[in-house]
């Protein structure tokens, strides 16, 4: 729904737009391999989403004008390249053989994100606002983030990491 808070020249500022997230998550991510390997699963994750918060506020705050965009675009792909892959890593890392298989069946949960975060968007923009949806967005990485926090945390209490 991205395309729709765009004021002028949508399609073609998106298709742009677009080209480069993918342009830059090959690069990113070729960088993030490259140096940091270091950084766990979880870190990267925590990490990313701060990206993904990051980006939202910036597209609320600062919308439009086309070199803020190139900004936004690179700060939204870092979170795509630190969170994406490193979710089934964490996965593989808080799970042990008993419930590795019920957990990665819970985790594809995340594809009803893809049918359900348009659709909030939408209602989002047509009932309040776009700049609500990008602070609802970002929050929403920020409680991301935390929660993966609390989960971790309980998981080492116990005594399963």
């Amino acid at each position: 729904t991205f395309i729709l808070t765009l004021k002028k020249d949508a399609l073609n500022i998106f298709s742009e737009l677009l080209i480069l997230n993918s342009v830059f998550g090959i690069v990113i991510q070729l960088i993030n391999i490259k140096f940091f390997k270091k950084i766990s699963a979880f870190n990267s994750i925590l990490l990313g989403c701060l990206f993904f918060a990051l980006a939202y506020c910036s597209f609320m705050l600062f919308p439009g004008e086309y070199p803020y965009l190139l900004v936004y675009i690179v700060l939204f792909t870092l979170g795509e390249t630190f969170v994406l892959p490193n979710i089934d890593i964490f996965v593989t890392e808080i799970s042990n053989r008993e419930n590795r298989i019920l957990i990665y069946s819970l985790l594809e949960f995340k594809r009803f994100g893809f049918f359900l975060g348009p659709f909030v968007s939408g209602f989002i923009m047509q009932r309040i606002s776009v700049n609500f949806m990008f602070l609802f967005f970002g929050s929403l990485s920020l409680v991301s983030a935390f929660v993966f926090s609390v989960f971790k945390k309980r998981l080492a209490l116990e005594g399963s990491l």
